[in-house]
């Protein structure tokens, strides 16, 4: 029954805020937003999925294509040649046709070590 921050800080009533809080990891949430992660990314189709959720994405690296640091956009925009579109919610990359890519390195921070989008929730909302 493992969630995040801002998830608690996102559904609780502001009553539900101190009992929420206390069944977040906090020492493991600091450590993965202090410590950014390195990770070799494979690309199909031009689009690659982090391991992790990423709180935030400091730079990614396409190392087979075109090899070049890439721009960084939200996702919902359709990246040009050069520029990488991050989706926080599910990880996913999505690169420029024109780019040929094929393979990246993604460094970035996780967010509260969790993968996909499932969340435990202690009661039902």
């Amino acid at each position: 029954m493992a969630f995040i921050v801002k998830d608690a800080l996102d559904r609780a009533q502001p009553s539900e805020l101190g009992d929420l809080l206390k069944t977040v990891p906090l020492g493991t949430t600091l450590s993965d937003l202090s410590t950014p992660t390195s990770e070799a990314v494979a690309v199909a189709a031009n689009v690659g999925t982090l391991a992790y959720l990423p709180a935030s994405v400091l730079a990614v690296y396409s190392t087979a294509g075109s090899v070049a640091k890439k721009a960084i956009i939200p996702a919902g925009v359709g990246p040009i040649a050069g520029e990488v579109a991050v989706n926080y919610a599910t990880g996913v990359l999505t690169f420029a046709a024109a780019d040929g890519v094929t393979a990246c390195v993604a460094v970035y921070h996780k967010a509260s070590g969790r993968t996909g989008l499932a969340t435990s929730w202690p009661q039902d909302r």
